[in-house]
């Protein structure tokens, strides 16, 4: 109806009374506006609100900084000690590398490739020796520690 009175006019023969929005209509498009234009004193507090937000936040951020400055020393001591750990051990890994290197050549005679069936035989049997000595160790170190334990035992 609302088309054709727009478009035709009183020609229509629509009567506007009817083209009003009813009370349930102007309820709804009432909650809606509020809901999508807040009233002039609302957008402000909201704007003050998030002012203070924003302040607080950078309050926030700047006492987090001071904190972080104060334990910067410290922290920046762990940070080089894990570097220089992991540099030790990067270090270790190398020489040992060049060590058992050195061990095949000395073992074969000449500079062998990696990949070369005598090199991988002597390096499993390397390995299995290496296995069988720390074993042996660690049986050792279990029967001094139980024979230290029944002394104790027997003293008492």
């Amino acid at each position: 109806l609302r088309k054709r009175y727009a478009m035709y006019g009183r020609a229509s023969g629509v009567d506007p009374g009817l083209l009003w929005p009813s009370s349930a209509e102007l309820v709804e498009q009432q909650l809606e506006d509020d809901l999508w234009r807040p009233k002039l004193l609302e957008t402000i507090e909201m704007e003050k609100a998030e002012i203070e937000r924003k302040q607080q936040d950078r309050k926030n951020r700047l006492h987090a900084i001071e904190l972080n400055l104060k334990n910067y020393g410290k922290l920046l001591k762990e940070y080089e000690s894990r570097i220089q750990k992991k540099n030790a051990e990067a270090l270790a890994v190398k020489l040992e590398k060049e060590r058992k290197i050195r061990e095949i050549q000395d073992f074969l005679g000449y500079a062998a490739d990696p990949t070369d069936p005598k090199v991988v035989e002597y390096l499993e049997k390397k390995k299995q020796e290496e296995k069988k000595a720390a074993k042996l160790a660690k049986k050792k170190a279990m029967e001094t520690k139980l024979i230290a334990q029944v002394q104790s035992n027997m003293k008492n």
